[in-house]
């Protein structure tokens, strides 16, 4: 009855690993205890029944994808890549216990490669908790596929070491090439996590700069009108001093006018839909468009905070960008239990839209096609409707 105890302790190893790289907020002692309780059955399960390695992985990264899915806050292709990382792990580590076991001539390749596991484990854990992998969905989807592709292999050659009892030397030098090949693409995935990282902090930047000439635009405003008060007041002063009440009131009028055409900008629970709107008025009132919000949201909303602001700026972009002159843009977002509805209106001077965000012809659609992305990626659904106004509608179911 051995291998009972090996099999719980793999298990506790297998739910300590993802469950440690994936975010878990509420419930992580139940999501951990039905993650363990999975993989311990599955892995029981399979020394009563001649599983093929195959099949047993793959069923083993379905049930640990398809559980997480439910506990966690990270995307499906996140937690696929997770599985699959820790399946190739503990296959590594299972080679690097058999390589030492015969180097040394000592025993107990289970108890060591468990061993193994926890220690190196608690190192990765640390470093990938540090500094996580910054990947879009296509990037997760085609490492995972290479890392199962990889776990296979590990695990073929594993059967054919442990079938031909320590037979071959060729299938040493395969698990050491196998191990190289393992380490350069960890090493190549921190690479690719490095340039994506880099490209969007690029673009939050960007952000940043646009935010930063708004409130510039916004204090010489003010200067300006600092400076024209006392001049007003002068003016003011002279038609007291004169009695013409009436020129008073035309003067009064005229101003309210202007007070009147001036930006209102909207104060909501979330900041970051603040910043960005409130960057997207302005910008309306440069452009001499009005601007009219309706903003119901709550202070956290289950998304990732660059899709949601790569969301905004790409509509709200596209709105102004293409409002008649002196036109109307209305906004609308609006956030129950479940989903994030958003709804943006601008009027157009006829049905030919060419939908980008930037003129030059190397960015043409680029925009339609980021909101598209975004929408799809959070399984959500997008309505454009071309009468008299431009009117898009999304909808974007939110993470449990």
């Amino acid at each position: 009855m051995e291998w009972i105890g090996i099999n719980f302790i793999e298990a506790v190893l297998i739910t300590w690993f993802i469950s440690s790289l994936l975010d878990v907020d509420k419930y992580k002692h139940i999501y951990q205890m039905i993650l363990f309780i999975t993989n311990f059955s599955i892995i029981t399960l399979s020394n009563y029944i001649s599983m093929y390695d195959l099949f047993l992985t793959t069923f083993i990264i379905l049930m640990n994808t398809f559980i997480s899915y439910y506990f966690v806050h990270n995307e499906w292709y996140e937690i696929l890549f997770i599985v699959c990382l820790e399946e190739v792990y503990n296959t590594v580590v299972i080679v690097l216990a058999i390589l030492i076991v015969n180097i040394f001539e000592i025993q107990q390749i289970e108890i060591l490669s468990k061993l193994f596991y926890y220690l190196l484990g608690i190192f990765i854990v640390k470093y990938l908790k540090k500094d996580r992998f910054h990947f879009n969905r296509k990037i997760y989807l085609i490492i995972s596929f290479i890392l199962y592709c990889l776990q296979f292999i590990l695990g073929h050659f594993v059967l054919i070491f442990l079938i031909l009892n320590n037979q071959l030397v060729d299938i040493y030098i395969s698990f050491i090439i196998l191990l190289l090949c393992v380490i350069g693409l960890f090493f190549t995935m921190i690479e690719i996590s490095k340039v994506t990282k880099e490209q969007q902090e690029l673009k939050l930047l960007k952000q940043e700069i646009d935010n930063e000439k708004t409130v510039t635009y916004l204090y010489e405003q003010l200067k300006i009108t600092k400076h024209d008060l006392k001049h007003n007041f002068d003016l003011l002063d002279y038609y007291l001093s004169e009695n013409k009440y009436d020129k008073i009131k035309e003067y009064v009028l005229e101003k309210k006018l202007i007070i009147d055409s001036m930006p209102t900008f909207i104060q909501s629970k979330n900041q970051l839909i603040n910043t960005v709107i409130n960057n997207k008025i302005m910008l309306a009132y440069v452009n001499q468009l009005h601007v009219v919000c309706h903003i119901e949201v709550d202070e956290r909303i289950e998304m990732n905070d660059y899709d949601l602001n790569e969301l905004l700026n790409n509509i709200l972009d596209n709105a102004i960008e293409y409002c008649l002159n002196q036109g109307n843009v209305n906004i609308e977002i609006i956030q129950d239990e479940f989903f994030l509805h958003i709804k943006v209106e601008n009027d157009i001077l006829n049905n030919d839209i060419d939908m980008k965000t930037k003129k030059d012809k190397r960015y043409h659609g680029y925009g339609m096609k980021s909101i598209k992305k975004i929408i799809q990626k959070y399984n959500g659904s997008l309505d454009i409707n071309i009468d008299k106004t431009f009117e898009l509608k999304g909808t974007l179911l939110l993470k449990k």
